[in-house]
């Protein structure tokens, strides 16, 4: 048996609801380039459900319906400067630098211990090396950003 609930919202509450859906609506599709919405539909049928109001809440100049998608889409203006965009802006950047951070650290780690003959490390002491590795690249992207960042052709 599927369940029904009805939520009252101002028209402030609401907005910030739209915003959040816009925020989560990134972080599900953003990297998705190639249509592919294996799982995601219960998502987007959620977002259209609540854009839906969009017209009635005061937010008309935000979407658009687009009737041969039946989808509502986000104006251009809106999408690129909208509240819920320096959200994510943030995530964005602050996930860049962690993944980066993370990934040179465990290539390191791993270079380092393959020259030593060293096939891994256990738990602690493995931490404890990557730890120090991630706190030199942390120390060097917070004073440089990527101005030292070099590719090198491989040997």
């Amino acid at each position: 048996m599927s369940r029904k609930v009805s939520i009252e919202f101002m028209e402030q509450e609401y907005q910030a609801l739209v915003e959040m859906i816009q925020i989560a609506d990134w972080v599900i599709n953003a990297d998705d380039d190639n249509g592919n919405v294996a799982g995601k539909d219960v998502y987007r049928d959620v977002r259209n459900s609540v854009l839906s109001y969009a017209m009635e809440m005061g937010m008309d100049d935000r979407f658009e319906y687009n009737v041969d998608h039946n989808e509502y889409y986000e104006l251009r203006e809106y999408d690129e400067s909208g509240p819920h965009r320096k959200f994510i802006d943030e995530y964005d950047s602050q996930t860049f630098w962690e993944q980066l951070i993370d990934r040179l650290s465990e290539r390191d780690l791993s270079h380092s211990l393959n020259s030593q003959g060293t096939n891994g490390l256990a738990g602690h002491k493995r931490s404890e090396r990557l730890l120090r590795i991630r706190k030199k690249y942390e120390q060097e992207f917070e004073e440089n950003g990527i101005k030292n960042i070099r590719v090198q052709p491989p040997t």
